[in-house]
């Protein structure tokens, strides 16, 4: 009759490299940027950060939209022109502002300003 202690051990072992992944992992994930595996302290942190994403819609549309403005002075349609370019500078005035201005804020929470130089 066999005890439990002669029954060997089914669990599946997890390699090292899943290991170290688990261990490096961070506990919350909200953390950003997660400094145990990169050294830059801002690392990630546009697309992490959710108040960026309609600044970094903004400036898609102002491309295509200057796309669409040079195609259509091209063709000679200066009407469509003359509505697709303000549209688009409008676009990447507020686009690149907003950026601006997230970057400012988060830089104000570290106690920095957003001129202060730092090197990567």
């Amino acid at each position: 009759m066999s005890t439990p202690h002669d029954i060997p051990n089914k669990t599946p072992r997890k390699s090292r490299a899943t290991q170290r992944v688990r261990d490096s992992a961070p506990s919350d994930r909200t953390q950003t940027p997660d400094h145990s595996r990169t050294f830059r302290t801002h690392a990630g942190e546009g697309i992490a950060d959710s108040r960026n994403i309609p600044a970094y819609l903004l400036l898609l549309i102002a491309f295509v939209l200057l796309a669409v403005t040079l195609t259509v002075l091209g063709y000679g349609f200066t009407g469509w022109a003359m509505i697709a370019g303000p549209i688009c500078a409008v676009c990447f005035i507020v686009g690149f502002t907003w950026i601006v201005l997230e970057r400012r804020r988060v830089k104000h929470m570290e106690g920095k300003r957003l001129a202060d130089p730092e090197g990567h």
